[in-house]
């Protein structure tokens, strides 16, 4: 075996060759890609994780002292055979904020994840991107993944608010300054141009191990000049926006929680015992917040502020749909503000079909049927319905179609009695039953004449 001095590349090529494999062998038993193989003998990939090193280790039946030498090789010394300066690992290591305690779920979305990241060495070429409907929990999500991962990036992590629901989100020439002092630039010879500063920020960060969370991305454009480009760090990108424009890792689209989920988060905040002695209660107040997150945050808090109130007056307060935003408010935590945040950025023609199609009463949405509600074509509707789609105000549905979920259709319904008069309100919903109807007896047409 070669000494441990040696860089991975040499020492992974010769241990291959010695146990009379291939690439594409290697690539079989360790059941890592051939492009990180061959990327990994290139010394293309600096600082592979711990799993992909043991996956090596055991399909190169290494023991003893070859598996300690392949490690050795695989967690070499800095530049110059030294290790960092404390003072750097200390700024660059920015705590990340406290997870919400009341986190619940998604652990199949959390074992996803951390099996992606053991298994991928050069996790700073593409960003996990999680995004999801306003309320949805991302943040949550992000952060009680950082917390699980952290102590396999050895320095540190960051936590950077993009502000992407601003009118003005922040620019990536100002966050990478925030990054550049994080990571030791010196602070009064920072670049001016966001080119150089992107070029200083990816040459300091591709020789670190660094966990950074970019949290509320308006777009991709804010967040391209944010990324590593490769090496051992990790970007977490989380966003309303789906981002399809950015090559990403791995992409998790949170939706509403389970039925079993949503009775566990608010039992843990206002109390098992409550939920125990109104079962049936439980159930209508976690269909009524729609098994979104941050509703069921709100009602557990105005549950767990209110001990004398039981589970059926808070659910009598929210049966009602004209006012239930109205209700799902608890201190400075509202449904409502939190939805309409998302609403603001939607330009003219996406915030009048927004609103519109309240009057689809949660069935199925077409292009056809929304196109009568903004009195366009079906092409030119079925873009917006996609813009809708991408930034997380309306769910995917197969076949071009798509669904509004609640709580977003009370919003919608809100926002469309506010802005279209009744008259207007009711022309409306005669032109969208009609294009209803005609696109299901298309349908029906279209199968008769395939039948044999």
């Amino acid at each position: 075996m070669q000494r441990a001095t040696e860089n991975l590349g040499v020492v992974l090529r010769e241990a291959r060759r010695r146990a009379g494999m291939t690439q594409e062998e290697l690539s079989a038993r360790s059941k890592l890609g051939i492009r990180t193989v061959s990327d990994l003998e290139r010394d293309r990939i600096g600082r592979p994780h711990r799993r992909t090193v043991d996956a090596l280790v055991a399909a190169l039946g290494l023991e003893g002292a070859e598996a300690r030498a392949f490690h050795a090789a695989a967690r070499p010394a800095r530049a110059g055979g030294a290790r960092p300066d404390k003072a750097v690992v200390k700024r660059a290591a920015n705590p990340l904020p406290a997870a919400p305690a009341d986190f619940l779920g998604r652990e199949a979305e959390l074992d996803q994840l951390l099996t992606w990241v053991g298994y991928t060495p050069d996790l700073g070429h593409d960003p996990v991107v999680v995004s999801g409907a306003p309320g949805a929990g991302k943040t949550s999500f992000a952060l009680h993944a950082g917390h699980r991962l952290a102590e396999m990036f050895a320095d540190g992590q960051i936590f950077v608010s993009l502000r992407g629901l601003e009118q003005v989100p922040r620019d990536p020439h100002e966050v990478l300054g925030v990054l550049l002092g994080l990571l030791d630039a010196p602070g009064d010879h920072l670049p001016r141009t966001l080119e150089a500063r992107v070029g200083l920020f990816r040459s300091l960060i591709r020789s670190r191990s660094v966990l950074l969370i970019l949290d509320d991305a308006a777009g991709e454009a804010q967040v391209r000049p944010l990324l590593p480009g490769g090496g051992s760090s990790m970007v977490i990108v989380t966003s309303r926006n789906t981002l399809g424009g950015l090559d990403a890792g791995r992409r998790f689209a949170l939706g509403r929680l389970g039925r079993s989920e949503s009775l566990r988060m608010i039992g843990q905040i206002a109390g098992w015992h409550r939920l125990a002695a109104e079962p049936p209660a439980s159930l209508e107040l976690v269909e009524l917040c729609g098994r979104l997150p941050l509703a069921l945050r709100v009602a557990g808090n105005r549950l767990a502020v209110r001990p004398q109130w039981t589970i059926a007056d808070l659910t009598r307060l929210l049966r009602d749909e004209r006012t239930r935003l109205s209700q799902l408010v608890c201190g400075d935590l509202s449904v409502r503000s939190v939805l309409l945040s998302s609403y603001a950025l939607l330009d003219a023609t996406g915030r009048r079909l927004f609103r519109r199609l309240a009057l689809t009463s949660g069935t199925t949405i077409t292009a056809p049927v929304a196109a009568a509600l903004i009195e366009s074509d079906a092409d030119r509707t079925g873009r917006v319905l996609e813009k809708l789609a991408d930034a997380s105000l309306l769910e995917a549905l197969p076949a071009g179609s798509y669904r509004l979920a609640e709580p977003l259709t009370l919003l919608a319904q809100e926002l469309l009695s506010t802005h279209d008069e009744p008259a207007e309100i009711l022309r409306l919903f005669a032109a969208m039953r009609t294009a209803d109807a005609e696109t299901q007896a298309a349908g029906d047409a279209l199968a008769g004449s395939n039948r044999p």
